[in-house]
Formats: C-alpha cells, structure tokens, sequence
C-alpha cells in the first residue's frame, strides 16, 4: 500500500493532540488487560498446524476460508479485503519464471489482469479463485494490492530562498516536473490560478490509463496541494501528474514521464516495506526499483521521508518469560494505539531474516482493552521460496479507545532485529523514531532525496513525527528537510503538515537547479541540494544536511566542483606515502579534498587538478573511501563521491559502479520495455565482480563482471570514469568460438574452443557449441533484410527449413 504523507487531521480535539508534536496520553498500564494471563493459551492455540494457504496473505486467507464456511456471499466477503471491486479482490501475485502464462490462466477464468511485470501479475479475481490461484505451478505468493497512501504561495518558499533565485530568472522555466501522488482532487478548479494546465496519465479502478484529467482527479486532495507547493517554488516549469494504484501502474506513470522529458518527480508517499530496510528490495518491479528506473533515465527522485518518527518501534529480540511473546520494552509484550471509532489501523512488521527464503516465523496479534483478539497476521515464514519477513494486519475500531499491539514468535531462529510501524502514522506508546524512513524514501540511488519536515514558524525545529534514520545498512536519512503548516489553496491557510509538504518545496527547488545547471544528472542536482544544505558541514539522522537552502547567486562566484577520477584508483594497504591526484573540473584555490568528509590538506594544480597526500595511517587496513570536493562560498558546494579503493595484499577485484551504471544506461530501458530492441548485456548480472589476468592493467589484472550475454570490464581504473568506454565489453563471443582468450592488448593465449552450448540446456548433446561456429567464420553472409530460414546442427552443417519463414525473422 503506498499513503500519503500528509499528517491526518482530524476534528476530534483529542486526536489532534494525539497527531501533531504534542506527546500523545496512553491508557495507563493498570488499565491494560493482563495479557500474561492469556498469552500462553493464545500462542498454543493460535495456530492449528501448517496454514491452510500458506502462499495468501493473512487477509487473502481469511477470505479464502470464509469462500469455505459458505456463510456470506462473494460480494460481501471482498469488501473485506484491502482493494476490491464487486466480488473480486486486487491482488498481486509473484511468480518464479515467466508471468504470461499465469495471466493467460487468469484470463481464461474471466478474471480481469491489470497489469504484467518482469516476475508479477495484477489482478482483480474472483475471492472463490484465490485457493486454485495459489496453487498455481510457478506461483510463490499472492499478496492484497495496497493503493499508495498520501502522507496559495506557500510560505516556504521564502525559507528556501527560492524567491532569490526567481528574482535572477530561475522559474523552472523549460523544466519538465513530474507529481505522484494518490489523488488530485479539485486540480481542475486550481487550473490558471494556482497551477498551470497540468499533462496527465490517470488511472481509475484499475482500467488503462488515459489522458484525461478528470480521471485524476479523484480521491484525495493531496497531489494538487502538493502540486501547489511545487509551483510555488517553480512557477513556469511544466507540470504532469499522475495517481498510480498499484506497482505496475507507478512504473508505467515513471516510464511514461521520463519518454515526455521530466527531469524531476516528488512522490509525497509511501508504499508498504518492501525490503529489510538497506535499500534493496527482492522485487524487480517494486518501488525501489521503480525509483532507480527514474534515476536511470535522468530523473532527480524527491521523496517524503515519512511521518513516522512517533509510530515506529525497533528492538532486539527479548522473550524474557518465555512465553513466544516478545517484550517491546523490558517485561512489556504490548504497545499500545489510542484509536477512534471509526479509524483504520494497519501495523506492519519486519525483521533481520532472508527476504524470498525468510525462516523466523513471527506473528501480529492486535487485541481490544479487554484483551480479546481482533486482528492477526500469521502468514508462514518456513524458508520456502516467496517466504519474506513481512507481517501486516488491518483493524477499523469499532469505537474509541486503545488498542495494543504484540509479536509472537511461532518458529524458528531468533531474530537480531525487529521493526514494528502503525503505517498510518498513529503513535505508539513505545516508538524509536531512529530508522522510521519509509519506503522508497530508504532508497541507498544517490540520485533520490528522502525529506523531512520543519514547520515554517519554527523552521530550525524538526517536526516530532518526521521520520528519521539511519537505515539498517548505516546511510544517514533524510537527505535534507523541507517546511510543511504552509499555505495552500486545497487545504487552506498553514493546514498542509507532514513530510508530504516538505517534499514538494525541495522537488521544487530541484527544478530551478535543473534550469540554472541543464548539464546536471540526478545525481548532481540531488547532490548540489545536500550539499547547500543548513547542515552540510555536519550532516545527522534527524536533519540530514540541513534545511534545504538556495544559496545567493552572486557576481563572481565559485562554480560547482565535479569530480572525474582519482589516481591511483587503488592504493594496498601499507603502501607508503604517496601524492594522489583528483581530477575534474570547476577547482578553485580554495576548492578542498575530502577524505570520507574529513578535509585534507589540498594543493590546488588547475581548475581541473587537485593534489593530497596519503600518510601510512590512512592505509592501515583495507576499505572503500569516499572522495570529494568541496569548494566554499559564494557559489561552490560539494562534488558527488568517488571511491578510492585501499585493497589487501592480494589484489581484490572492484565491483565498480561504472559496471551498474553501464548496464542502467544500456539494458534497464529494455528491460522496463522503454525501447524495443535486443539486450546488449542481458537482464542482469551472472557473476559477482572478478579478476582476471590482463598484462596492460595495472598490476596484470583487472576486473571484470559477467552477463548472460556478454563481460563489462574495466581494464584502466584510472582512466576518466565518466567515458562511454570507460568500461569495455570485450570480445567474449570470439574468444569462446575462436578459442583465444585475450590476456593484454597484444597476447592472446589457445585454449580452445568452448565445447558449450550457445542457447538452451547446459546438458543438451544436441544443439551447437561455440565450437560449432569455429569452422563457419569464413561463410558468406546473407543479404540484408533476408528472411532467415536456415538451421546449424552440432556439428556445424547447415540446412534450410522454409517453415521458419513465418517467424518473420
């Protein structure tokens, strides 16, 4: 489920204070229910043996099972679900190898498929078809399709200094900017007043997306208050907007906008956990991959960070009575919400475990004051393929009052780590706000900025609820924070809180930067905006680099520092003192190298060299170390990173970024079916980074990464990293048929042809070999244009089949 980040507002005096920065009233543990009295007899009794459908979500089970008992009809039992229509229920389901197939079954049921990906299918189906749905050959799970939630000149924009930046012609003027968001209702009324004439892909009830804006503006009034702010800030960049529903849906808004020019896209939401939390997600079509998929195709990600920081809970395991229930705090095995009548409540839980194979099978169980259970989610984690760490359960109260969350631990190993999150933003009584970053504002793409909030009255204090990092793999989140409480047309005067309005201010600051420097990629806008951030010098989990900030454009200033390589590359541990030498452009006297941060005495050579020396400290043991630039004010700011490897003695292979890079340039537009074309490289890597022997590298030998179709390798690290042929692809084809595998630019070694098959089975005695082809180098080509009907067997003969003219190949 993706939601918006805008902080809920409620009419309800209590719930208010319950929302903003005012530390919400818990019921009293005397009030509690004695939970240790029952959790015993509940964690015995929870589960009856193995779930009956195991691959279902809890809530698809649930359904599953009520299909069984019979008592109520279809319609009724799929309004239980997350998202339905009629008597079918939005699932998505993942499958291991090829999609189509699945939906082609789907398709002959009369179910209503919505959307194909690389490894899933979306579909509304019928909530009878959900058991023989599991069961399906190739089906690994089915879960509940989720909607994003959303988390006047608004008064930020003066706090951003974009007014400054307006004044000396930076309007966004040229600049294609992008809105994601779950709904734009009222955008049409805000049409030549507040907001340009916006272009739009919309989607409504999971139908084919259209150009008309009424279809998007439905739903909620987020996206135009968001919209709002972005032109606030960017008043003549062009607009597009979208409201996907579903994954497939956001990466078909993503590829459509990048196909049109945008260069930026706020997304003021966030989708459900969809990884352990570092950036990396097991779905190819999911949101993180989604938001490398725009950075791949020169688009700068701004993302909500999430209001979050109040209803988010992170500890170690600790089951100190040994009942399987597991304490928040010392002796406490329940967290509690206040809730009221009417309110939707949706936890979430994740742990330290395999995502695909997870093995620790833990459980949510949400009980009422009385004790008595009234959601749970207790989906198998067995090891099983499709099996991750996720738990989530929904309650809507009943009536008001307070409700408590706990963690049974059904199976297997003891988790390191556990995360626990009221997704809608509803505060528990035990929260961590330290890692509360959403998804995909987790994202480690360099080219996305996660963005908390400050109010625009107090724009040096963080809001309670911005989420905050660091991410489980140690990166500092937010990026930068943003104002939220501004004006608005949609919302009203300072009625706009959340991170879903801080966003917008940055996106739009983004677009003036774009205008200001059009040579600039995703990574460098992102990067010019942290690094003129209030605290750049200092950057921490709560503020990131600081408060957004536009610096002064001035008569004279200091250009912005770019770097393009740094030699030597790699440096071995205990190597002596040595001068190493940044190069790049945009140096100034004053431009600093930075040493993971940490200023280095620099000697400035030319606006496109850089000299420091390394000392025996700095190479004490291996590690991959951060190089930048920094160059002061006025103007000035700091380069984007490159990374000096210090190796062992033993020389290790690099997996360079060149090589992702490469293939994201390449092969993600073929694999996303933003062109139509063959691979070059293939769908992804084959092998870790390796290395080889090569007598012209430095030290013989160089690294290389291989694909299903062909090998990146990266013969001179010291080379100028930002080159085309930087990384080369060498000759795999010809060295595996002729049999000389090259080891330097003018020695080649016989090692024979490769008595391998070219496609099919690894085991297949039939089908030709690179060796096949060794003797039909020398053969006359066909025409061009010419049908190909022509067949080789193993043992290199060649025949024809005219029944393979009507492949039209």
């Amino acid at each position: 489920m993706i939601h918006s980040l805008r902080r809920p507002m409620m009419l309800v005096t209590a719930l208010l204070l319950l929302l903003t920065s005012v530390t919400p009233v818990f019921a009293d543990d005397s009030q509690a229910p004695d939970f240790d009295s029952l959790s015993s007899d509940f964690a015995a009794t929870m589960r009856s043996g193995v779930l009956k459908h195991p691959k279902l979500d809890s809530t698809l089970a649930e359904l599953a099972n009520d299909v069984d008992v019979g008592t109520l009809t279809d319609g009724a039992i799929a309004r239980k679900g997350r998202v339905s229509q009629g008597s079918t229920v939005a699932v998505t389901i993942f499958v291991d190898g090829e999609p189509n197939a699945l939906a082609t079954w789907l398709d002959s049921r009369g179910e209503r498929v919505i959307g194909i990906g690389s490894e899933s299918v979306e579909a509304y189906v019928q909530v009878s078809t959900l058991e023989s749905l599991a069961s399906q050959p190739g089906v690994t799970a089915v879960r509940s399709i989720d909607g994003p939630t959303a988390k006047v000149v608004s008064q930020g924009v003066g706090l951003h200094n974009a007014p400054h930046w307006n004044s000396n012609g930076y309007t966004g003027a040229g600049v294609k900017v992008g809105v994601i968001d779950v709904g734009f209702r009222g955008i049409l009324n805000l049409v030549g007043n507040e907001l340009p004439t916006p272009i739009g892909r919309c989607y409504r009830s999971g139908n084919a997306p259209t150009s008309n804006l009424s279809d998007c503006a439905i739903g909620d009034v987020h996206g135009s208050a968001v919209a709002e702010t972005l032109i606030d800030v960017a008043p003549n960049a062009t607009l597009y907007v979208s409201n996907p529903g579903t994954w497939l849906q956001m990466r078909d808004a993503v590829t459509w906008m990048a196909s049109q020019g945008v260069t930026i896209i706020n997304f003021s939401a966030a989708w459900m956990w969809t990884g352990p939390g570092d950036g990396t997600s097991i779905y190819s079509d999911g949101p993180l991959a989604t938001v490398d998929l725009a950075v791949a195709t020169g688009i700068t990600w701004v993302n909500a960070a999430g209001n979050e920081g109040s209803s988010t809970w992170s500890g170690g395991y600790r089951d100190n009575d040994g009942d399987q229930f597991l304490d928040f705090v010392s002796g406490i095995e329940v967290n509690a919400i206040n809730v009221f009548a009417g309110q939707n409540v949706r936890v979430q839980m994740r742990w330290d475990d395999t995502w695909g194979f997870a093995d620790t099978d833990l459980d949510l169980v949400l009980y009422d004051s009385s004790g008595t259970p009234v959601a749970v989610s207790q989906e198998e984690q067995s090891g099983q393929s499709g099996d991750v760490p996720l738990e989530v359960l929904d309650y809507t109260a009943s009536s008001t009052g307070t409700v408590y969350v706990s963690i049974m631990h059904y199976g297997g190993p003891a988790p390191t780590w556990m995360q626990v999150q009221e997704f809608n933003g509803y505060a528990l009584e035990h929260s961590s706000a330290s890692g509360s970053i959403g998804n995909p504002a987790e994202s480690a793409n360099s080219g996305m900025l996660a963005v908390g909030a400050a109010s625009w009255t107090t724009p040096n204090v963080i809001e309670k609820f911005s989420s905050q990092g660091p991410t489980r793999d140690g990166r500092i989140k937010p990026d930068v924070v943003g104002v939220d409480y501004a004006d608005t047309a949609s919302y009203g005067p300072s009625s706009f809180p959340g991170t879903s309005q801080a966003s917008p201010h940055v996106a739009g600051m983004a677009a003036l930067v774009k205008q200001r420097f059009p040579e600039f990629g995703p990574v460098d806008v992102a990067q010019y905006l942290r690094s003129n951030a209030t605290q750049s010098h200092a950057p921490n989990n709560t503020w990131g680099y600081g408060l957004a900030y536009l610096p002064d454009i001035v008569g004279g200033e200091n250009p912005i520092p770019r770097v393009i390589s740094v030699s030597p590359a790699s440096i071995p541990v205990g190597a002596l003192p040595m001068i190493v030498t940044v190069s790049g452009s945009g140096f100034v006297e004053g431009s600093i190298v930075r040493w993971n941060g940490q200023d280095r005495e620099t000697t400035f050579v030319s606006s496109s060299t850089l000299t420091f020396s390394i000392t025996s400290i700095d190479v004490e043991a291996p590690s991959n170390v951060q190089i930048t630039v920094s160059t002061p004010h006025p103007g000035g700011g700091i380069s984007a990173a490159l990374t000096l490897v210090i190796t062992d003695n033993q020389q290790a292979a690099v997996d360079y970024a060149e090589f992702e890079r490469t293939w994201q340039r390449t092969d993600e537009p073929v694999k996303q079916i933003v062109v139509s074309r063959t691979w070059m490289w293939g769908p992804g890597p084959a092998s870790d980074a390796l290395l080889e022997e090569y007598e012209d590298a430095p030290g013989g030998q160089r690294s290389v990464k291989y694909y299903e179709k062909s090998r990146m390798e990266v013969t001179d690290p010291d080379e100028d990293s930002s080159q085309v042929w930087y990384v080369t692809n060498g000759l795999l084809s010809k060295e595996l048929i002729t049999g000389e595998m090259q080891l330097g630019d003018d020695l080649f070694d016989d090692v024979g042809a490769a008595d391998v098959p070219v496609a099919g089975d690894p085991d297949d005695a039939n089908g030709p070999t690179y060796a096949t082809f060794s003797d039909l180098l020398d053969a006359a080509p066909y025409a061009s244009g010419a049908t190909i009907i022509q067949r080789v067997d193993r043992s290199g003969t060649v025949t024809t089949d005219d029944s393979l003219a009507q492949y039209g190949v």
